[in-house]
């Protein structure tokens, strides 16, 4: 079985009309999964809640803040706190919720026996451009940084990212700029925003060479992308030694999707992570390296629903 944790809760998340990251995102791969041909094979888990967010990701004073701040909504008002972000009654706690489910998924994938570490946690909002204090690009909770600090509590000694949206995940990389037993890697369109990512940005003091990251331009198709990923993901995951791999897993690099300029297919997508699910902890070539997906971007509904379930297939395997 394959645990997902998520839950329709999510879709009280309101953008507004027109939003890009709106619930109909979650609600067309919830779904796909629910007429998907292996749905007896997936351990779908409503997320309890309650798993603390480190103060290093995020401060106790920004989560009050953003909390109190959407509490004093009206019912039905929508805030916008950039451009891009905007925020409902009830999004604050469902960024903690979203946040909490993507520890959840962690601890899933740890328990599982060997073969079958692996885990999704399918929530909104996305996270990974949320900063230290600072909610952006539709993200207010960054969940996959705060579950790979609470892997780390549950013993997992190095972490490594892989961030294969289309943008630059900066909330992620600054989480754990100086943090050398957390390795970030991520792939994304140059020129796009939020504008971060360039080559030279490889972490800082003992973590300097614990960033990657690797820009591509507008136009990359599958080809290119997987050349790329073989070379220097792959090896830079492979030397660093993880005990946990954590993906950010934005689909809007698809070839469908109406905001990023990429051309991937989806089956690039699962190429990519049937090469990761071959991944083995160091000094065991029989103990499977755990492997979580968390949800970020992707804009067109029918790649999202082709993409999970691609993913999903790979996952099942054994």
């Amino acid at each position: 079985m394959l645990p997902i944790v998520t839950s329709r809760r999510f879709l009280l998340h309101d953008t507004g009309p027109g939003h890009p990251e709106s619930p109909a995102r979650l609600r067309a791969i919830l779904d796909a999964i629910k007429a998907a041909p292996f749905r007896d094979q997936l351990d779908l888990r409503e997320p309890a809640g309650g798993r603390p967010i480190a103060a290093d990701i995020h401060p106790p004073v920004y989560i009050e803040g953003l909390q109190t701040l959407c509490q004093q909504l009206e019912p039905g008002a929508l805030l916008r706190l950039d451009p891009d972000t905007v925020v409902c009654r009830d999004s604050a706690d469902l960024a903690l919720m979203a946040a909490s489910a993507a520890c959840e998924a962690v601890e899933a994938a740890l328990s599982q026996p060997t073969g079958a570490r692996r885990a999704w946690a399918l929530v909104r909002p996305p996270g990974h451009h949320a900063e230290f204090q600072t909610p952006m690009g539709f993200c207010l909770i960054n969940s996959v940084a705060v579950a790979a600090r609470h892997a780390r509590t549950l013993g997992c000694d190095r972490v490594a990212i892989f961030d294969w949206d289309v943008h630059h995940g900066n909330g992620t990389q600054r989480a754990f700029w100086n943090d050398p037993d957390v390795l970030y890697c991520s792939t994304h369109q140059w020129p796009q925003y939020p504008g971060t990512g360039a080559v030279s940005e490889t972490g800082e003091g003992a973590a300097q060479g614990t960033t990657l990251n690797v820009p591509l331009p507008a136009g990359t198709c599958d080809e290119d992308f997987l050349l790329m990923f073989e070379r220097q993901i792959m090896d830079s995951i492979f030397n660093f030694c993880p005990d946990l791999l954590m993906i950010s897993a934005g689909f809007d690099g698809h070839q469908w999707d109406p905001i990023g300029g990429w051309e991937l297919s989806t089956d690039c997508y699962r190429q990519m992570l049937r090469r990761l699910l071959t991944l083995r902890q160091e000094g065991d070539s029989d103990q499977d390296l755990p492997v979580v997906l968390v949800l970020e971007g992707g804009y067109s509904l029918p790649a999202l629903q082709e993409c999970v379930l691609a993913c999903c297939e790979e996952l099942l395997q054994r």
